[in-house]
């Protein structure tokens, strides 16, 4: 009835002194969640974060317990959601955890099911009564809602036990994850949106007997609960190889055959040079935002007042969040480019810039719709680094894993490298300088 999570470290890489005076290994914080029994007081159920950076990378552990149960689906989703809101103390407070670090591990029992034909909402259950033997002559019992524990094959489930194991031993490992919930969640944008999963090559993990091979008993469908994802912001994507992804069907300490997944991430030299070389704030490119507007937010027209709040990262380079102007009354927004921001962020070069990301986060009021996270746009290397750049873009709003009934953003983004923008952007700035007691190294501002 508890949950841990440890993440181990070479000792050279938390003693030396090798990045910034300091380790390797830096900025470490933990929290979590309880989903579990009675409100979460039991610790059977929940979620266990750890975030860290190595160098210049930021990197997000997460170790999850989720809903059990085939019918549990939607249950699990709201599980994930529940997490990424109460482990908000290792994140910048407008983020969430899977969009502020460069990487997210997201593995555990997720508990999500291989299933052939969804059951409707108000189905109920047929299951075993807690502390009655098991009869495998039987195929009927007493029927109870699904908030009991434990579930029994009826005739119609013995036939899906049958199908799934005849898949299971052709190897048809691929065709099953077809008909997985987690798989079918995300395609629809109910959970892990934006998140990558290998494709299994060894057969399902749950629910198998206790002992070394894998054994599925019958009472439940062979299912890929234990799973192992990942998230990336834009700049890092393809910055993660995953070059082992298998199952330990020796334990036997479990009616579950763990995981495990072994990953290569790479750092590019202009992320880890953007953290260390000295920046000066007159030389950043200009940003300007134009034509953004966002469609189906969720809410009512008439009370509405959605605005815009953007930060950058790396955060400890831009620590100032710059805003929109609010527009009232109406759930599909459009703002003048005159009410958004002009961004100022920490780079030097093109290059360092692509290592960066822009957070547009949309609000109603005091209440987050959600994220959208975005690249900078490229250049050309032929035309130099003193070219300007644009690119539009029109994205989901992502709010806790989710971008069901969250709207979408769209817009351009117009970087300016040009020694007459940068300029132009320095003398408006002279004429407004910051406050006294403004002591951020560097940061996006505001026009």
């Amino acid at each position: 009835m508890n949950m841990r999570l440890l993440v181990f470290a070479r000792a050279e890489h938390c003693d030396c002194s090798s990045w910034q005076g300091g380790p390797l290994v830096h900025t470490v914080k933990q929290t979590y969640s309880a989903t579990g029994l009675l409100a979460g007081t039991v610790g059977n159920k929940g979620g266990l974060v750890v975030s860290l950076h190595f160098g210049p990378v930021s990197l997000c552990f997460v170790s999850c317990h989720l809903a059990a149960h085939m019918h549990a689906a939607d249950k699990r989703d709201n599980d994930c959601k529940e997490i990424l809101q109460e482990t908000w103390p290792v994140c910048h407070p407008r983020l969430d955890l899977t969009n502020q670090f460069d990487h997210c591990f997201w593995f555990g029992d997720l508990n999500y099911r291989v299933e052939l034909k969804p059951r409707s909402e108000d189905q109920e259950y047929p299951t075993l009564a807690l502390g009655h033997s098991r009869d495998s002559g039987k195929t009927n019992a007493t029927i109870r809602t699904k908030a009991d524990v434990e579930l029994r094959f009826s005739d119609a489930d013995s036939d899906c036990f049958a199908t799934l194991d005849s898949l299971v031993r052709d190897g048809k490992f691929r065709e099953l994850m077809s008909y997985d919930q987690l798989r079918c969640h995300r395609t629809a944008g109910k959970a892990f949106v934006g998140f990558q999963e290998g494709q299994p090559s060894f057969a399902p993990t749950f629910k198998v007997e206790r002992k070394p091979g894998l054994h599925h008993v019958q009472e439940r469908a062979p299912s890929y609960c234990d799973r192992i994802l990942w998230k990336s912001l834009p700049p890092h994507k393809g910055n993660v190889a995953q070059h082992l992804f298998t199952s330990a069907p020796g334990v036997t300490s479990s009616d579950h055959k763990p995981v495990l997944a072994h990953f290569h991430i790479s750092a590019s030299a202009e992320q880890g040079a953007l953290l260390q070389k000295p920046l000066l704030q007159e030389c950043f490119p200009v940003v300007r935002l134009t034509s953004f507007k966002a469609e189906g937010l969720a809410g009512t027209a008439s009370t509405s007042q959605p605005h815009l709040v953007f930060l950058v990262t790396p955060l400890e380079l831009n620590a100032t969040e710059s805003m929109s102007t609010a527009q009232k009354k109406t759930l599909n927004p459009v703002w003048a480019d005159h009410e958004l921001p002009i961004l100022r962020p920490a780079a030097s070069t093109p290059q360092e810039l692509a290592s960066c990301t822009l957070l547009a986060i949309v609000y109603n009021k005091s209440t987050k719709l959600g994220c959208v996270a975005l690249r900078f746009p490229g250049f050309d290397p032929s035309h130099g680094p003193t070219e300007s750049c644009c690119y539009a873009f029109e994205e989901p709003i992502v709010l806790w894993n989710q971008t069901v009934d969250t709207g979408v953003l769209s817009g351009k983004i117009h970087v300016d490298w040009t020694a007459e923008g940068i300029c132009s952007a320095n003398a408006v700035e002279a004429d407004h300088p910051k406050p006294a007691n403004h002591k951020v190294r560097c940061s996006c501002t505001m026009q």
